[in-house]
């Protein structure tokens, strides 16, 4: 029974500390912010982030600070999916180069999120969630909060940037 328990109990030991591992990621109060970047997305200009937090399931996976190379290549790649969304856009669907809304429900502490992070006396954050399925979906969702009426955006052709992200 001792050899079981000298076994076990370190055992159970390293599994609490696992799941603790990573700060626990939550949507930001847009009342802490002075502005909203939803109608700049909305136009598919967005602000290059502070920083971008990978989130895996609530937790906080990585963090990708503004100069490094894994920080550039993510900033080029999403730019490059809202060019290509807005040229969609205007010459298909003939929305002029505005990114259309999607409607979706989404929660932060289920499935991978991509958080791109301002000061707070700046934007709000904006959150990109990179769904399993369909396989090449990446879904915006500007905020978190109703009152401000920011729809999520949908960007096809992003097995890419999950393709980067599983490879760092």
């Amino acid at each position: 029974m001792k050899k079981i328990a000298k076994i076990l109990l370190p055992l159970a030991l390293c599994f609490v500390l696992l799941a603790g591992c990573g700060q626990k990621v939550e949507w930001a109060d847009p009342e802490d912010y002075q502005d909203h970047p939803y109608q700049d997305l909305s136009l598919g200009e967005l602000a290059d982030p502070e920083r971008i937090v990978l989130a895996k399931n609530g937790r906080e996976k990585s963090v990708f600070e503004k100069g490094s190379d894994e920080y550039e290549h993510l900033t080029t790649m999403i730019r490059s999916l809202i060019d290509t969304e807005l040229d969609r856009n205007e010459q298909i669907e003939e929305l002029g180069r505005k990114l259309d809304q999607t409607m979706l429900y989404m929660k932060l502490d289920e499935g991978t999120y991509l958080i791109y992070e301002y000061p707070a006396d700046s934007y709000a954050p904006v959150y990109f969630s990179i769904s399993d399925y369909p396989d090449d979906l990446l879904v915006c969702l500007a905020s978190a909060d109703p009152r401000y009426e920011a729809g999520p955006h949908a960007f096809i052709g992003v097995r890419e940037v999950r393709d980067y992200l599983n490879s760092l």
